[in-house]
């Protein structure tokens, strides 16, 4: 079976006031998982709408497309609101069903290209900064080190992380 994916959802909570360094690790990783390509696939679903004012929620929307998701909206992401109603879900599920069916970048990888989990970008990327953090390593700042692109300067797992802890833990 050779099933493709209409969409694919990032949610973030529009009552967050910054956009930190988790919400940072984890679009790094939607994006790699994605792929450029699957940029259009992409509904950036923003939630919580009913915690924040309409003013302050429109401008921290503003500031999301023209900053952390700036790249995503000019790959052709969408913005999608939702409030908690059946009605603005559906909206949702209906916007992502006009899009033409595509495989996201990991797909791509491991699928088609044969590549290990640990192989693949986001793979290869997300145990490079859990190895960091595991022995200590300072990122590098070459302007292409995940650690860069994920925006944490101490690796993805962000110090004693929940990632370093696991590699703790399998590895020894």
């Amino acid at each position: 079976m050779n099933r493709k994916l209409n969409g694919l959802l990032y949610f973030h909570r529009i009552s967050d006031p910054r956009f930190g360094g988790e919400a940072r690790r984890n679009l790094w990783m939607f994006r790699h998982l994605c792929g450029t390509e699957a940029y259009p696939n992409v509904v950036i679903v923003t939630t919580f709408w009913d915690s924040v004012t309409d003013e302050i929620g429109t401008r921290r929307e503003e500031q999301l497309r023209s900053t952390a998701f700036k790249d995503l909206v000019e790959g052709g992401a969408h913005f999608m609101r939702h409030d908690r109603t059946l009605k603005s879900a559906l909206e949702v599920v209906r916007q992502i069903l006009t899009f033409t069916q595509r495989d996201p970048r990991i797909v791509e990888e491991i699928q088609k290209e044969g590549k290990s989990l640990e192989e693949t970008e986001a793979g290869n990327r997300s145990l490079h900064c859990a190895t960091q953090t595991r022995t200590g390593e300072r990122p590098s700042r070459d302007g292409d080190s995940p650690c860069t692109q994920c925006g944490n300067e101490t690796g993805i797992a962000g110090g004693e992380g929940e990632i370093a802890a696991r590699v703790g833990a399998v590895g020894g």
